[in-house]
Parts: structure tokens; C-alpha cells; sequence
């Protein structure tokens, strides 16, 4: 039982060094385009358009990774209402950290397609809101935990 578990641990491991080890660093960016509905003909929604910036870490093996990400972005909304007579705008910053785990679909030298996803946490650095009282900052909480 022993040898066949020395086995197992030595061919393991050929099998892990002749797996390529991948590690890089990367640069991300991107804008956010937000519009709010209320499906009701006396609501006005604008889209806003706000911006992320950051970077990423891909470590990993032949098709396997994880990649871990840093960005700081801005998110807002604005919206208006004939009804009730409320306009109200609401900005607010935020520093993102994902830790997803990737595959890579296809792995080749000219084109690559990758499918990622994991939990992503974030923590508010700024809120402001303008407008009625509809919108409160205590609202949104300091930090929070999504899925991406």
C-alpha cells in the first residue's frame, strides 16, 4: 500500500512539473453604463456613464487559473419622477477586489477564449446623494459580497 501510494505521489508530481506554469500582470479598464426603469410612463431615467481602472494577476496551470483583481470604480444613477415630484442623483466610489477562478475554453497561439467567474468584494470609498429624501446614504452599506 505504501509503494502504491509513493507511486502515485512521484507520477503526480512528473505530471505537475511538466504542466506549464502560467503567471502574469495585467492592466483593466472599462466604463459602466447604468439606466434605471421604472416601467411607468411618469418616470424619466438619463443613462450615466461612469468609469473602472485596475489591474489583475492570472496564476495557473496549462488551462486552470485563478485571477485576482484590484479596481477602483464609480457607479451612479439619476432619476426623476412627475408624480411624486422627486428628482434624485446618487454617485458613489468603490474599490473591487474579485478572486475568480478561470478555463480556458480555447488555448490557442493567435486566439484564446476564457470562462471566469467568482466572488467579488467591495468596499464604498465615497456616497453622495442630491435630490429628495427618496435616496438616503444609510442605505448602502460600507462593503458588500458579490458574484461575478
Amino acid at each position: 500500500m505504501k509503494r502504491a501510494i509513493l507511486l502515485f505521489l512521484i507520477l503526480f508530481a512528473g505530471g505537475t512539473l511538466s504542466a506549464q506554469f502560467e503567471f502574469s500582470l495585467g492592466l483593466k479598464a472599462g466604463a459602466n453604463f447604468a439606466k434605471m426603469s421604472f416601467n411607468a410612463e411618469d418616470y424619466n431615467t438619463e443613462t450615466i456613464t461612469k468609469s473602472h481602472w485596475g489591474a489583475f494577476g492570472r496564476i495557473g496551470y496549462t488551462r486552470l487559473f485563478v485571477q485576482p483583481e484590484f479596481y477602483f470604480g464609480a457607479k451612479g444613477g439619476k432619476f426623476s419622477s412627475n408624480v411624486f415630484q422627486v428628482v434624485s442623483a446618487f454617485d458613489y466610489t468603490s474599490v473591487d477586489v474579485p478572486v475568480l477562478l478561470g478555463y480556458k475554453i480555447v488555448n490557442g497561439e493567435n486566439f484564446g477564449l476564457h470562462a471566469v467567474a467568482g466572488p467579488t468584494f467591495n468596499f464604498l470609498t465615497s456616497k453622495k446623494i442630491t435630490g429628495s429624501d427618496l435616496l438616503s446614504p444609510e442605505y448602502y452599506n460600507d462593503n458588500y459580497l458579490g458574484f461575478q
